[in-house]
């Protein structure tokens, strides 16, 4: 039985960031952080305001699995720090506790995909995935590939997902900008002991990225800067005539394609 148990993520000061941090395999440094089952950040509060994220949503679905409009739903927790083949290939759940650096036959995602299917009024399920969800989903379907794919799942709903990378992740990995307050799309995770108090850093932050294989998914991509990259409003720029002079001479005064971000 746990004689402790921490929430590191949102994040209570910088050693929470410490115990969450990964090595440069992409690896968590520790072993024992993990995610319950179900349980996301429906709200979070900062400052003394709250502000909800999942709340009306939680409560829509729990109306249609009452109604009988559905036969059940599962909000589906994940490690955000780790590779979307991570997510997808690994998870071992016990007793509510999701693992997922833990190689497994069964994955979790997988698994409870399947199980909804099986009691599914159509013999499928559908998807609804926000943000970085959605890049998860897409792993997965990969995965488990078309005919599968068929067989399970009927519909996706995509809503805000980073199709070809969000530019704000560049910040987060050079400067640990907006990272160092609680994110709207993310799981929490625990760990035993360790109690520690103060808002996390975004020093503390941009160190937790570097490592993190999640933050390089969300980079923009090549589609991202032939299709969707305002002209107006590059990646990065840079500015003045002293302290950015090496990278101009190398890139010029901004970062418009992907090898220049590579």
């Amino acid at each position: 039985a746990d004689c402790e148990e921490h929430k590191l993520w949102d994040p209570s000061g910088d050693a929470d960031l410490v115990d969450l941090a990964l090595d440069a395999s992409g690896q968590s440094v520790r072993s024992d952080v993990y995610v319950k089952e179900g349980d996301l950040v429906v709200s979070a509060a900062a400052y003394g305001l709250e502000k909800d994220f999942y709340t009306s949503f939680v409560v829509q679905m729990d109306a249609l699995k009452s109604d009988g409009t559905i036969t059940d739903w599962e909000s589906i927790a994940y490690d955000w720090r780790l590779s979307l083949p991570d997510l997808v290939q690994r998870g071992v759940k016990r007793y509510g506790k999701i693992f997922y650096e833990e190689a497994t036959t069964t994955p979790y995602i997988e698994q409870t995909l399947r199980s909804l299917a099986a009691s599914s009024k159509t013999g499928k399920v559908t998807i609804i995935a926000h943000s970085n969800g959605g890049l998860v989903t897409k792993a997965l379907i990969e995965k488990l590939g078309p005919a599968t794919t068929e067989s399970l799942i009927d519909d996706i709903i995509f809503v805000g997902v980073p199709q070809s990378g969000a530019p704000q992740a560049v910040g987060g990995l050079l400067f640990g900008y907006r990272q160092a307050l609680p994110r709207d799309d993310c799981s929490q995770l625990f760990l035993v002991g360790n109690l520690c108090s103060s808002m996390a850093s975004r020093a503390a932050a941009r160190t937790l990225a570097e490592h993190s294989p999640m933050a390089y998914h969300l980079l923009p991509s090549d589609a991202y800067f032939s299709s969707v990259q305002d002209p107006n409003h590059s990646v990065a720029s840079f500015s003045g005539t002293k302290e950015y002079r090496e990278e101009q001479e190398a890139y010029g005064t901004t970062i418009d394609n992907f090898a220049e971000l590579s």
